[in-house]
């Protein structure tokens, strides 16, 4: 198959494969956003007008875009079958992209981007403008909650979260931080790392991970990501740099300070707006958006914390 040209008009129906948490907010965004939605989903006899599988889907109708909303470990496969069925649009697929040196035949489709939506948080893109022309010194990172109450209703020891053959985990589900970082700061050159499955919650996945790092354009970077903090969520990025400025961006709060002092905020009950600012850009080209290239080095960021924990040690580019 000779790869597709560049599309020349907005999508007008869009897949959904996979209809979890987060692939019911990409169905109920894009229907807002006035395309006609197909879901794909195991649990399709049980979701009025889903289909069991991809080809079904398009068998009923063509789609020139597609959100990947599987398993972590099923991302692939889900890109495979859109290919098979013979699909050359856009693709989301929902971060992480998968596991190191599984290859997405990105030729085949007229874009393919990862799902790190927090690239289009407004307190994070002011952030990123702020820090231009900048040397930062240190970079503090976390975030944190308690899994049980992520998916109200849901046992969450039967989630994807719960589950390291699905591809959950800390390190993956808030890989957002470790995505950011790097578009932030630079690809990492060294890293360390602590954690992994402390036994706190009745999973087999990771609970907690600590990450210390240089980057590119940073000399001491720490990410500190965790499932266990109780009665509680933070989320927040803090900054120091050469030019004697500190500032800290509370995404939970949507603020932005600098040295102390509030210079932005945004509406903190906004949380679908990212998403639609990225499902904007997708419908148009997908700038903006991580790139598969970028997201293969989150990947290889999260392979080399798990290297660094089990074998005690730095790990070096």
């Amino acid at each position: 198959m000779s790869p597709p040209s560049a599309p020349s008009a907005r999508p007008s129906r869009a897949l959904v494969v996979g209809h979890g948490s987060i692939g019911a907010r990409h169905a109920r965004l894009l229907r807002d956003l006035g395309l006609e939605v197909a879901v794909v989903s195991r649990r399709a006899p049980q979701l009025p007008g889903a289909f069991p599988d991809i080809a079904a889907a398009l068998a009923c109708g063509p789609a020139d875009y597609a959100v990947v909303c599987t398993e972590t470990s099923l991302h692939h496969q889900a890109v495979r079958s859109l290919h098979s069925a013979g699909f050359t649009g856009r693709i989301l697929i929902e971060k992480p992209l998968g596991q190191a040196g599984e290859h997405v035949p990105e030729a085949s489709f007229n874009a393919v981007r990862v799902g790190y939506h927090l690239r289009f948080d407004p307190i994070l893109l002011a952030l990123r403008e702020a820090l231009d022309g900048c040397r930062p010194l240190t970079v503090e990172v976390r975030a944190a909650s308690w899994l049980p109450s992520w998916r109200a209703g849901r046992d969450y020891r039967a989630t994807e979260s719960a589950s390291k053959a699905a591809g959950g985990g800390v390190l993956r589900d808030l890989s957002h931080e470790l995505d950011y970082v790097t578009w932030l700061f630079g690809r990492w050159r060294r890293l360390t790392a602590l954690g992994g499955h402390l036994g706190c919650l009745e999973i087999d996945s990771d609970e907690a991970f600590i990450l210390l790092a240089e980057t590119e354009r940073c000399p001491v970077v720490s990410i500190s990501l965790s499932y266990i903090d109780h009665g509680t969520e933070e989320r927040w990025i803090a900054v120091n740099t050469a030019e004697g400025r500190s500032w800290r961006a509370d995404l939970v709060a949507a603020t932005l300070s600098e040295n102390g002092r509030l210079v932005q905020s945004a509406d903190p009950a906004a949380l679908d707006a990212p998403y639609i600012a990225q499902h904007h850009a997708m419908l148009n080209n997908g700038d903006g958006c991580c790139s598969i290239g970028e997201a293969e080095e989150v990947v290889a960021m999260i392979d080399a914390a798990e290297t660094a924990v089990r074998d005690k040690r730095w790990v070096y580019r």
